[in-house]
């Protein structure tokens, strides 16, 4: 199956490179397309001196991730689809991974490998989702129990058919959520127990903003409920169950993402809204009690009482 990994940019031209070069040392080589969605940094000028050969380069005015991704998938004939954002890494056996898992389960939405959160240098920080290899389900998902990450392989016909990934704005950094939500519909998806991906955390993440990633997971999350509820109501699941279990998968993260930021009333409302806006509700949830105590603490405070364990 010829593969393709799309690499959509955005002012990373000291970190595409990395990305590209990943590629370019996989087992099973794959086509590569970068995606310029309107740098200004020089990005175009770099990829261009240093990898014209390697690379299908578009340069396009910004119109944000998804849109770079959807031109880059349309800029190949592939049949099988990887999106690699600029600012990670490829392990070698990537390609080869999906490859293998798309020959055992041919029938799948898709196929995906672990990842490694690293920072800056590619230094390990630590495992990305806790969750056990094998099938990927669409309530699983939507419920938070599993989590999928976006360099996975779909089947390019499969990519088109539902349009790609959403382009406006509102829903930037959340397009991801929302495809392979649609993806599960379809069919449960597979991972493998292989960790090929390198994920970066750095002060520029796309959805480093806590109330930006709000405002985007709610509408995420409107819209699949809303105009894509016959695509879930055609996956037999039962679309009430779905619906309350993507409400308290998101504002169980949004509640610890908030404290993360530093955002501690934020967080306290997410929590609460979790809970349905019951306080004894989210005292009865470890999860959100968590959230809850520390948004009252502090980080600072936290951090102590962690030390003293």
């Amino acid at each position: 199956m010829r593969t393709a990994v799309v690499i959509p940019t955005f002012n990373r031209v000291d970190m595409v490179g990395d990305a590209i070069e990943s590629c370019r040392r996989q087992t099973l080589r794959p086509e590569i397309v970068v995606v310029d969605d309107g740098s200004t940094d020089g990005t175009p000028e770099y990829v261009r001196a240093h990898f014209a050969r390697e690379v299908t380069f578009l340069a396009r005015e910004n119109a944000e991730r998804g849109a770079a991704r959807n031109a880059g998938a349309e800029a190949t004939d592939a049949e099988l689809l990887v999106f690699l954002d600029a600012d990670d890494r490829l392990r070698p056996r990537h390609v080869e991974t999906l490859l293998g898992l798309a020959a055992r389960y041919p029938e799948a939405s898709f196929w995906a490998t672990r990842g490694v959160e690293v920072d800056r240098a590619f230094h390990p920080i630590g495992p990305l989702g806790r969750t056990d290899p094998g099938p990927i389900s669409l309530e699983q998902f939507v419920g938070g129990e599993q989590a999928v990450l976006l360099p996975f392989g779909v089947r390019a016909t499969t990519f088109h058919e539902l349009g790609g990934f959403v382009e406006e704005r509102e829903l930037m950094g959340s397009e991801d959520w929302l495809l392979t939500a649609r993806l599960l519909a379809r069919g449960d998806g597979v991972r493998s127990e292989v960790v090929t991906v390198e994920k970066r955390t750095h002060a520029d993440n796309t959805m480093s903003a806590s109330a930006g990633m709000e405002r985007s997971m709610r509408a995420a999350r409107e819209r699949l409920f809303g105009a894509h509820a016959e695509e879930l109501e055609a996956s037999g699941g039962d679309l009430d169950l779905l619906r309350r279990r993507a409400h308290y998968a998101m504002w169980r993260n949004l509640a610890a993402t908030h404290y993360g930021a530093g955002a501690m009333s934020d967080a306290r409302r997410a929590a609460l809204e979790a809970a349905g806006g019951s306080l004894s509700g989210v005292f009865a949830d470890a999860a959100l009690r968590r959230s809850w105590l520390r948004s009252w603490l502090g980080a600072p405070l936290t951090r102590w009482l962690r030390s003293l364990r």
